[in-house]
């Protein structure tokens, strides 16, 4: 009697898990979901068996320990975790949709008033050009379309949601889950990164100790913990944590 052929074990392979977060542009709307303060990728980092890696910056603020500005979208911000990136993408708005060009009324004008209806719309939005004036493409109605397709350029605070769209969004949670009392004891508070290249960058700052800090995070049951790193140099005085 022949005998039944043996199944071969195999060990699955643990695969990283896929980003759980995409944001959209939703500038100075702290509070709506798809922001940084949603909970959903706090959610999906309380699941991890690590905690999400923090430093404290040579200026005192609170940055991912690992990221970088790679990504599927216009502009992105991802934050790195052995179980895998979270990702954090919007994408600028296209030219099409901004000027309208989206409805039946548009499709079904011809050229020439197409071309005056996003002359008058770039007016409106504070274009120094005339009716009368060329177009901002070349090449007629194929040039109109392709350059309809594109999205504009914008600046920090307008493509960024305000400014909280950056490595340093990791803080914001940290912040919000602390009284005002434990604020001023632990010198947190976010503001303004200051500078004339910051563009509005939203960050949390700390004056306390590491060991303050992940003490807090701890009683607050944050998945976060602050390591040391070598590239910044962290405040000194202690005001929780005794020696």
């Amino acid at each position: 009697m022949a005998k039944k052929p043996t199944k071969r074990k195999t060990t699955k392979k643990k695969t990283a898990r896929k980003p759980v977060a995409t944001l959209k542009p939703l500038a100075n709307q702290r509070s709506e979901r798809g922001t940084p303060r949603d909970p959903e990728w706090l959610l999906e980092l309380r699941k991890r068996e690590e905690p999400l890696e923090l430093a404290i910056d040579e200026y005192g603020k609170i940055v991912a320990a690992s990221y970088d500005f790679n990504g599927n979208h216009d502009f992105n911000i991802t934050i790195h975790h052995p179980d895998g990136d979270i990702e954090f993408g919007w994408d600028a708005l296209r030219r099409r949709k901004k000027h309208g060009a989206e409805s039946k009324a548009f499709r079904k004008l011809p050229y020439s008033k197409k071309k005056a209806w996003i002359l008058r719309r770039l007016r409106r939005l504070g274009d120094d050009i005339g009716l009368d004036d060329d177009p901002p493409w070349t090449g007629g109605v194929k040039g109109m379309e392709i350059w309809l397709d594109e999205s504009d350029d914008c600046d920090y605070e307008d493509c960024s949601s305000g400014g909280w769209m950056n490595e340093y969004l990791v803080g914001h949670p940290i912040h919000d889950a602390l009284t005002p009392i434990e604020r001023k004891l632990l010198g947190i508070r976010q503001g303004d990164a200051g500078g004339p290249a910051s563009g509005g960058c939203m960050v949390t700052t700390v004056t306390c100790t590491l060991d303050d800090l992940n003490a807090i995070i701890r009683h607050k049951k944050l998945p976060f913990v602050v390591v040391e790193d070598k590239r910044f140099t962290k405040p000194s005085h202690s005001v929780l944590v005794k020696k």
